[in-house]
């Protein structure tokens, strides 16, 4: 069987620095697959990816708190993966 992955979209409420510097220190992380700045509540918004939900609440979440910059992440929407295809190129 081939190896499932857990995903996770997680709006983050950004304050006391600029969303860009934040969104940089993000990308340090491989298990953030993107980031997206949007409009509303909160300022930006991750897809996280791992090898299950436990890996992911219980160490990515809490690194990602860590930076400065973070007041707070909420999931929004988890995703068992059971099949993700991306030639990593567009045609």
């Amino acid at each position: 069987m081939k190896r499932r992955y857990a995903a996770l979209a997680a709006p983050v409420d950004a304050q006391g620095r600029s969303i860009d510097d934040v969104a940089a220190d993000f990308v340090a992380f491989p298990e953030v697959m993107a980031i997206h700045h949007v409009t509303g509540a909160y300022q930006l918004e991750i897809l996280i990816a791992a090898q299950d939900f436990g890996e992911v609440s219980s160490r990515v979440i809490g690194h990602l708190e860590g930076i400065a910059g973070v007041a707070g992440i909420h999931v929004g929407i988890a995703n068992d993966i059971l099949s993700y295809h991306f030639d990593g190129g567009s045609k």
